[in-house]
């Protein structure tokens, strides 16, 4: 956990972070422990819970797998709602890929019914991008590209996913057609950026078959969303690692974190 910190750059640790490597399971003294730590500390804002399935309630004997994943993720819920603060579980996506992002959560469909929202971050398998998707009942879903920073630990926003190309190359296109006001040949956009025609309308396909361009009249390309702005690798990226409270003050926030090194966690899910 030192290190972790330290990698992230800060100038100094946290007061206000209480950081837990055992905690007891909800079939045990969880809640409780929670309860009394959020009574000592009145500043509390957020807990994360890392990971899930260490703190996780066993099936009853008469239980269905579907009753107990919501049955532990409501009581966390409940907890949350009493005490006005956000608690976010990590856990963990499926092996197996799915159509659906939120299918992809390892268990029943009671894990993300019962959160208020879910967040799943989705590799695409080329180096250090990923794109989180997010559902939930007071957040509109999004589809984020995210790009991971080894130096610092640190996530940064890449911008809208349908805004993100896969390829330096067919990026350029996309920040090109973003700046353009009006739609653009294949043999512009070549000339714009200094490369071959049959290069060109050779990515603009790819971007098409992606989701990402229309073409329009007179064989003239455009983005499907132009009123999204396009996020090159030149602009200053939004950085995801800090969390300031009212005024710039930091809010009190506790981490269960498991003591041994464990899996990738994919998925973060909240209940607030």
């Amino acid at each position: 956990l030192q290190s972790r910190l330290k990698q992230l750059r800060l100038p100094e640790m946290p007061e206000a972070l209480t950081l837990q490597t055992e905690w007891p399971s909800l079939d045990g003294e969880c809640l409780h422990e929670i309860e009394t730590w959020l009574d000592g500390t009145p500043t509390a804002r957020l807990i994360i819970i890392d990971v899930f399935a260490r703190i996780k309630s066993a099936i009853g004997s008469k239980e269905a797998q579907y009753e107990a994943d919501y049955r532990s993720i409501t009581a966390l819920q409940q907890l949350a709602g009493r005490h006005g603060i956000a608690i976010v579980l990590v856990h963990h996506t499926r092996k197996m890929d799915a159509e659906d992002p939120f299918d992809a959560v390892s268990g029943t469909r009671g894990l993300t019914g019962a959160a208020d929202s879910v967040l799943v971050l989705k590799r695409d398998g080329v180096g250090e991008s990923a794109v989180l998707y997010g559902r939930g009942r007071d957040l509109h879903e999004i589809e984020t590209a995210m790009e991971f920073d080894r130096n610092t630990g640190s996530w940064r926003i890449r911008g809208d996913a349908s805004s993100i190309a896969k390829t330096p190359e067919r990026q350029d296109i996309l920040d090109l057609l973003g700046r353009a006001i009006d739609p653009m040949t294949p043999t512009q956009i070549a000339s714009a950026l200094g490369k071959e025609r049959t290069n060109i309308s050779h990515q603009l396909q790819a971007l098409f078959n992606e989701s990402k361009v229309l073409r329009a009249k007179g064989g003239k390309w455009s983005l499907i969303n132009p009123i999204h702005s396009v996020h090159s690798s030149h602009s200053s990226p939004e950085r995801v690692n800090g969390m300031k409270g009212v005024n710039g003050v930091d809010k009190a926030r506790m981490i269960l974190a498991p003591n041994e090194t464990g899996d990738d966690v994919d998925v973060l899910g909240g209940a607030a």
